[in-house]
């Protein structure tokens, strides 16, 4: 498939820098104070927990929970506050309004397919407009679904290294995937890795055009919902809000369950859980589970 990467190698390493630069640059906003009990903190909103220690730092994306036995004092900037046994509390949520990251964009987003939430209406995803069809026999790709797995698990880098072993682009009919599932978890891996705008131009290759917003609704449900976020984190405005405008095109069970899974990977866990609850509540019959536990 036609990129623009450089060398995989000048790939890792640069994005490598950018991640550790990133981490880095995360300011704390105050300290658990005191625990009792069983208490667990996942710094990074990566849905990564480890247990608590009294003097860890906690960040905006930082997300604090106890046990049936466990109580914990946070210190987050001048308030105390106390959380009692089996609570799980996101460190955002306890700032104060002008602290909190600016991700106006983000919240509109998710309201936006929220609001959209319809009936469940599945229809098979597309292979793309300027890509062959798929046909009915196609065979496994053990590289695919281990990039899937990797993705899941947030390694990035290995996701990248098994779904570069597949060309999908000679012989795509020997596959039991899509191209566009391939564009996808690539897309998505690309993001993980902190890279949007490598993941920008990967996204719109399976279009064969450039990143534009002129060209943003010939691409599938998942992938606009990729390219929205991966504007957004490129700065790239004008193309985010194209590729946020078409929500409906995500309202059904499993668009909504692909972008709820993407969100928690990519680290955005209060927007993905604001997403989930009202996908629960307006499609009460859908085995959400299920939907949630598979990639």
């Amino acid at each position: 498939m036609s990129t623009r990467r450089p060398p995989r190698s000048a790939l890792l390493l640069a994005t490598g820098l950018l991640l550790v630069a990133g981490l880095a640059a995360q300011t704390p906003v105050g300290t658990v104070e005191t625990i009792t009990g069983l208490v667990e903190i996942d710094a990074f909103g990566a849905d990564r927990f480890i247990r608590a220690q009294e003097g860890d730092r906690l960040y905006e994306e930082t997300v604090v929970r106890t046990g049936a036995d466990g109580r914990a004092t946070l210190l987050v900037g001048e308030a105390r506050h106390e959380l009692p046994p089996r609570t799980t509390i996101a460190i955002a949520t306890l700032l104060p309004e002008d602290r909190r990251a600016d991700r106006g964009f983000l919240h509109r987003l998710i309201q936006g397919i929220s609001d959209a939430i319809a009936p469940p209406r599945e229809s098979p995803v597309a292979a793309g407009t300027d890509r062959a069809s798929i046909p009915e026999q196609r065979t496994g790709s053990a590289d695919f679904n281990d990039g899937k797995a990797f993705v899941a698990d947030g390694r990035f880098d290995e996701a990248i290294g098994s779904l570069e072993r597949v060309d999908v682009d000679i012989w795509p009919w020997v596959y039991d995937f899509t191209v566009e599932e391939h564009y996808v978890y690539t897309t998505l891996a690309l993001m993980g890795m902190g890279d949007p705008q490598e993941a920008l131009y990967h996204a719109f290759d399976f279009i064969m055009a450039l990143p534009s917003p002129k060209v943003v609704d010939r691409l599938s449900p998942r992938l606009r919902f990729l390219v929205a976020l991966a504007a957004d984190r490129a700065g790239e405005a004008e193309l985010a809000l194209a590729a946020a405008e078409p929500a409906t095109d995500l309202s059904t069970p499993a668009h909504l369950a692909f972008a709820i899974r993407s969100l928690r990977v990519l680290g955005y866990t209060q927007e993905a859980a604001s997403l989930e609850a009202n996908a629960r509540a307006q499609l009460p019959g859908t085995d959400w589970d299920a939907l949630l536990a598979a990639w």
